[in-house]
Protein backbone atom coordinates (compact mmCIF):
# COMPACT_ATOMS: atom_id res chain seq x y z
CA UNK A 1 0.00 0.00 0.00
CA UNK A 2 0.83 3.84 -1.10
CA UNK A 3 -1.02 6.47 0.12
CA UNK A 4 -0.45 10.10 1.88
CA UNK A 5 -0.54 8.90 6.08
CA UNK A 6 -4.16 10.34 6.23
CA UNK A 7 -5.59 7.96 3.87
CA UNK A 8 -3.92 5.06 4.77
CA UNK A 9 -5.39 5.52 8.65
CA UNK A 10 -8.91 6.66 6.74
CA UNK A 11 -8.78 3.68 4.84
CA UNK A 12 -6.84 1.28 6.28
CA UNK A 13 -10.04 -1.64 7.49
CA UNK A 14 -11.29 -1.34 4.09
CA UNK A 15 -7.95 -2.51 2.21
CA UNK A 16 -7.29 -5.05 4.93
CA UNK A 17 -10.49 -6.51 4.23
CA UNK A 18 -9.47 -6.79 0.45
CA UNK A 19 -5.93 -7.88 0.74
CA UNK A 20 -3.47 -9.09 3.31
CA UNK A 21 -1.24 -6.10 3.98
CA UNK A 22 2.69 -6.86 3.60
CA UNK A 23 4.27 -3.31 2.94
CA UNK A 24 3.65 0.10 3.72
CA UNK A 25 4.78 3.17 2.19
CA UNK A 26 3.68 6.55 2.98
CA UNK A 27 4.85 10.06 2.69
CA UNK A 28 3.61 13.70 4.89
CA UNK A 29 3.11 11.84 8.11
CA UNK A 30 3.20 13.29 11.04
CA UNK A 31 4.44 11.92 14.69
CA UNK A 32 0.50 12.10 15.71
CA UNK A 33 -0.01 9.90 12.30
CA UNK A 34 2.73 7.20 13.15
CA UNK A 35 1.03 7.31 16.56
CA UNK A 36 -2.49 6.75 15.19
CA UNK A 37 -1.11 3.91 12.95
CA UNK A 38 0.59 2.12 15.26
CA UNK A 39 -2.61 2.39 17.57
CA UNK A 40 -5.80 1.91 15.00
CA UNK A 41 -4.33 -0.24 12.16
CA UNK A 42 -3.89 -4.00 12.38
CA UNK A 43 0.28 -4.23 11.29
CA UNK A 44 0.62 -7.91 12.12
CA UNK A 45 1.35 -8.95 8.34
CA UNK A 46 3.48 -5.94 7.87
CA UNK A 47 7.20 -6.46 6.76
CA UNK A 48 8.75 -3.41 4.99
CA UNK A 49 7.19 0.29 6.58
CA UNK A 50 8.47 3.51 4.74
CA UNK A 51 7.50 6.55 6.98
CA UNK A 52 8.51 10.25 5.38
CA UNK A 53 7.26 13.43 6.86
CA UNK A 54 6.28 16.01 5.04
CA UNK A 55 9.35 17.37 3.60
CA UNK A 56 12.69 20.09 3.72
CA UNK A 57 10.23 22.98 3.72
CA UNK A 58 10.43 24.92 6.80
CA UNK A 59 6.65 25.71 7.51
CA UNK A 60 6.30 21.68 7.68
CA UNK A 61 6.92 19.17 10.61
CA UNK A 62 9.43 16.39 10.66
CA UNK A 63 9.67 13.07 12.26
CA UNK A 64 11.00 13.29 15.55
CA UNK A 65 11.54 10.52 18.78
CA UNK A 66 7.99 10.80 19.22
CA UNK A 67 7.13 8.42 16.25
CA UNK A 68 10.52 6.29 16.47
CA UNK A 69 9.17 5.50 20.08
CA UNK A 70 5.33 5.24 18.54
CA UNK A 71 6.92 2.42 16.22
CA UNK A 72 9.56 0.58 19.06
CA UNK A 73 6.60 -0.03 20.76
CA UNK A 74 4.25 -0.99 18.90
CA UNK A 75 4.00 -4.90 19.15
CA UNK A 76 2.32 -5.64 16.53
CA UNK A 77 5.12 -4.81 14.13
CA UNK A 78 7.30 -7.81 15.53
CA UNK A 79 7.54 -9.34 12.22
CA UNK A 80 8.80 -6.56 10.65
CA UNK A 81 12.30 -6.48 8.44
CA UNK A 82 12.88 -3.58 6.89
CA UNK A 83 12.05 -0.02 8.66
CA UNK A 84 12.68 3.09 6.85
CA UNK A 85 11.99 6.64 8.51
CA UNK A 86 12.70 9.92 6.24
CA UNK A 87 12.76 13.57 7.21
CA UNK A 88 13.49 12.34 10.97
CA UNK A 89 15.25 14.45 13.86
CA UNK A 90 17.04 11.86 15.93
CA UNK A 91 18.08 12.04 19.43
CA UNK A 92 19.44 9.66 22.07
CA UNK A 93 16.41 8.55 23.11
CA UNK A 94 14.68 7.49 19.89
CA UNK A 95 17.69 5.30 18.64
CA UNK A 96 17.92 4.09 22.19
CA UNK A 97 13.94 3.12 21.73
CA UNK A 98 14.93 1.27 18.47
CA UNK A 99 17.83 -0.44 19.54
CA UNK A 100 15.72 -1.69 22.83
CA UNK A 101 12.42 -2.57 21.42
CA UNK A 102 11.54 -6.07 21.86
CA UNK A 103 9.16 -5.86 18.97
CA UNK A 104 12.18 -4.59 16.47
CA UNK A 105 14.49 -7.08 17.59
CA UNK A 106 13.85 -8.58 14.16
CA UNK A 107 14.91 -6.18 11.88
CA UNK A 108 17.39 -6.90 9.14
CA UNK A 109 16.81 -2.74 7.78
CA UNK A 110 16.56 0.07 9.41
CA UNK A 111 17.33 3.48 7.46
CA UNK A 112 17.35 6.99 8.72
CA UNK A 113 17.41 8.94 5.94
CA UNK A 114 17.36 12.78 5.14
CA UNK A 115 17.78 13.78 8.64
CA UNK A 116 17.20 17.07 9.77
CA UNK A 117 19.24 16.85 12.95
CA UNK A 118 21.27 13.92 14.60
CA UNK A 119 21.24 15.65 18.15
CA UNK A 120 22.33 11.92 19.43
CA UNK A 121 25.30 11.03 20.66
CA UNK A 122 28.38 9.21 18.91
CA UNK A 123 27.87 5.83 21.21
CA UNK A 124 24.43 5.83 20.26
CA UNK A 125 25.57 6.31 16.12
CA UNK A 126 27.95 3.67 17.14
CA UNK A 127 25.68 1.13 18.82
CA UNK A 128 22.69 1.76 15.48
CA UNK A 129 25.91 1.11 13.17
CA UNK A 130 26.74 -1.87 14.84
CA UNK A 131 23.84 -3.36 14.72
CA UNK A 132 22.14 -1.92 11.39
CA UNK A 133 25.49 -1.23 9.35
CA UNK A 134 26.76 2.05 8.07
CA UNK A 135 23.88 2.31 5.36
CA UNK A 136 21.40 2.83 8.09
CA UNK A 137 21.86 6.74 8.06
Amino acid sequence: VEAPAGAILAQWDRVLDLVPVREVHTEGATDANVEDLVACCDLRNLRELFVQSTGPLESEQFLTDRALVALAECPALSELDCLSVQWVGLTDHGADAVLRSPYLAHLREFQLGRAVYFAHSSEAERRLRDRFGNWSF
